[in-house]
């Protein structure tokens, strides 16, 4: 749900509802997709890594239409992709389990 008044994105937020996920776990799926830390996305966004850190640990739920826009655009996706839910992936059925060790590497 995108809520707001007057022609400004800069008023518009993307607020949530029960029925709909949290915006930050699918923008943190995109951003592993796309290969890019907080500080590269940020720079293509023009937000700043602890803004892009914030949106997407929950501290900051509710960005700014304009946000929304900017952060599609550096990650190269329609904006709605942004508001779907976050979507398991084959790399989540790898991680190990929490108190697993994970595998380290021959040293």
């Amino acid at each position: 749900m995108i809520a707001g008044q007057g022609a400004s994105s800069r008023m518009l937020r993307y607020t949530g509802s029960m029925n709909q996920p949290a915006f930050g776990p699918r923008l943190a799926q995109l951003r592993h997709r796309a290969e890019l830390s907080w500080a590269e996305l940020g720079r293509q966004s023009g937000l700043t890594p602890e803004a892009v850190s914030m949106i997407e640990r929950g501290i900051r739920p509710n960005p700014t239409l304009s946000t929304i826009l900017a952060l599609a655009g550096a990650l190269g996706v329609e904006p709605a992709a942004l508001l779907e839910p976050a979507r398991p992936s084959a790399e989540d059925d790898q991680a190990p389990e929490v108190g697993e060790p994970a595998e380290v590497g021959d040293r």
